[in-house]
């Protein structure tokens, strides 16, 4: 078993794309950010990462390409993980309700046409998109943040149970990120 940095919460989109690249029997070091992430690689602290380094909507995710060159790590695999993004809350809240909406920035990205339909809804960043919901899921739980949603994939809503209120919010329904999986040299 060997010990994988992602970037996120469990069931973050890194930790999907590293799972289907290399298995569930694996250990996780869930990273804060990239620049942490691709740390924990370049001090031989993890086996390897799975980092996002391009999306079909959006291009070029951070600057990830060029940190990964700079820092000198070995690209040892790649995957295409298709991304839908659906609105997600406490059960019962409605679109109507909400006045704030966390994720990603990437991800908020990729959900423009539903944010300038939604005007009422002022997207918020958010480390990660699995983290958005986590953190949303144990506010609501509290009822704490009942204007507020996260944006983010059906694995992590489930996981952290909340009800999905709108399906399918990306732009495009071809919405694809590049991971790349690294080591060091």
């Amino acid at each position: 078993m060997k010990t994988i940095a992602v970037q996120g919460k469990l069931f973050s989109f890194h930790y999907l794309a590293a799972q289907k690249q290399f298995g569930e029997k694996n250990n996780w070091l869930h990273c804060q950010n990239f620049d942490e992430l691709l740390h924990s690689v370049m001090t031989k602290n993890v086996a390897m990462g799975m980092i996002a380094v391009e999306n079909s909507l959006v291009g070029n995710v951070a600057d990830n390409y060029e940190k990964i060159e700079a820092m000198n790590l070995k690209v040892v695999g790649e995957i295409n993980l298709p991304i839908q993004l659906h609105l997600a809350a406490k059960k019962g809240i409605q679109i109507s309700d909400l006045q704030k909406v966390y994720s990603h920035p990437v991800a908020l990205a990729e959900c423009k046409l539903f944010l300038s339909k939604n005007k009422h809804i002022f997207p918020t960043n958010f480390s990660d998109t699995a983290g958005a919901i986590r953190w949303i899921s144990e506010q609501q739980k509290t009822q704490k943040h009942l204007d507020s949603a996260a944006i983010g994939g059906i694995e992590a809503i489930r996981y952290y149970g909340l009800q999905t209120i709108q399906k399918n919010i990306h732009d495009h329904s071809d919405n694809v990120t590049k991971f790349l999986a690294v080591t060091s040299k």
